[in-house]
């Protein structure tokens, strides 16, 4: 096997073992306020909006978006609106993200984007979000 595949699963490994001790919607900060933030998020923008498939919806009250948006831009992370993430790219607007995920089943999403889909189709008892940055080029 391959270094770097190696390192890879070592990775994966890893990670699984370091969520397995938590809640399974939760992280360190996920506090009341932002998933009462996430819960408005949901039902104004997910369900008042004609997103009818049940896992997408859960799945967008799971994956907590604060968590992909830097500090500074957290205040806005639960309005449906696309945000700066830094080097030139945007994190996509809660609504666009259950909408692809609902209608078009994408094949191969990054960060937010990917982890409500994955979500979705996830046991409870088993996260699939983790949070990456892209470095900066200089």
């Amino acid at each position: 096997m391959k270094p770097k595949r190696l390192t890879t699963i070592a990775l994966w490994a890893l990670l699984g073992w370091c969520l397995s001790s938590l809640s399974p919607w939760a992280q360190a900060d996920d506090t009341d306020a932002t998933r009462k933030a996430r819960e408005r998020m949901v039902q104004r923008h997910i369900i008042e909006r004609d997103i009818k498939d049940k896992r997408v919806i859960e799945a967008m009250r799971a994956v907590p978006r604060h968590e992909f948006v830097p500090a500074a831009q957290r205040a806005r992370a639960y309005e449906d609106i696309s945000l700066p993430i830094g080097n030139k790219q945007t994190i996509t607007s809660p609504y666009e993200v259950a909408f692809m995920t609902e209608k078009l089943r994408p094949s191969r999403p990054t960060g937010y984007w990917k982890s409500a889909p994955v979500q979705a189709t996830k046991p409870p008892s088993s996260p699939a979000w983790s949070r990456r940055s892209i470095p900066s080029k200089s």
